[in-house]
């Protein structure tokens, strides 16, 4: 299994490669030997990256498998990141040449890895079959439809919190935890935005927004908080 778990973990660091038919390639040979052998998550992104605390520590810091030795930042994935940060208590930083890292509790980061994942396959997969050609349009395609995946997390979280307020108060409590590790560690980061990355609103970008309706959010899971 072990064998296994290594071939993923280097099939999910091709993922961040900038050729995109070969990341798209990567990620759903990662899904698929996931879901052949049942592995979790967890079990893959073990080694994945630094801890900011010991292995028991409350509050952790992971490099996301999906942007790992990424060298340019790429807007529409990090709208995605950005929303699913929200949504499941993490935090994200930019590191060139590295990645994506997120800080939090290890169950949401966890979720967060293989949400991310999962979205990634499906954006990458919508754009290649939109019939958009040239990088400017499978970039609005992409960006579109991120921008819609950002919007339903957004509300989805926002319906969680009026329905539930117990579920309400404990974000705040989870929230203020994540925060106070993130400024400790990033003092000089204030805060930060998903941003546009110059969008073209034209077609390709209208069209993938109507896409983004149709991406499964949930990996066949729903989404819980540990």
């Amino acid at each position: 299994m072990d064998k296994i778990i290594d071939k993923i973990r280097k099939l999910m660091a091709l993922a961040g490669s900038p050729n995109e038919h070969e990341a798209l390639l990567a990620m759903e040979k990662a899904q698929s030997l996931i879901a052949e052998h049942k592995i979790a998550m967890h079990e893959v992104m073990k080694e994945q990256g630094p801890t900011i605390n010991d292995p028991g520590a409350k509050i952790d810091q992971v490099v996301l498998t999906v942007t790992r030795g990424a060298k340019r930042l790429i807007w529409w994935r990090w709208i995605v990141i950005d929303a699913l940060c929200k949504s499941l208590n993490c935090k994200p930083t930019i590191h060139k040449g590295i990645g994506f890292k997120a800080l939090g509790r290890l169950n949401d980061l966890v979720m967060l890895d293989e949400m991310l994942t999962w979205i990634c396959v499906q954006v990458e997969r919508l754009a290649k079959e939109s019939g958009f050609a040239g990088k400017d349009g499978q970039d609005s395609f992409k960006k579109g439809c991120a921008r819609t995946i950002a919007e339903r997390l957004t509300a989805n979280l926002k319906q969680l919190e009026t329905t539930n307020e117990q579920y309400g108060a404990l974000m705040v409590i989870e929230n203020a935890l994540v925060e106070a590790e993130f400024v400790k560690r990033y003092p000089k980061i204030k805060d930060y935005k998903s941003g546009g990355g110059g969008v073209s609103r034209g077609v390709a970008y209208k069209s993938g927004k109507i896409a983004g309706n149709n991406v499964s959010l949930t990996a066949g899971k729903k989404l819980t908080h540990g």
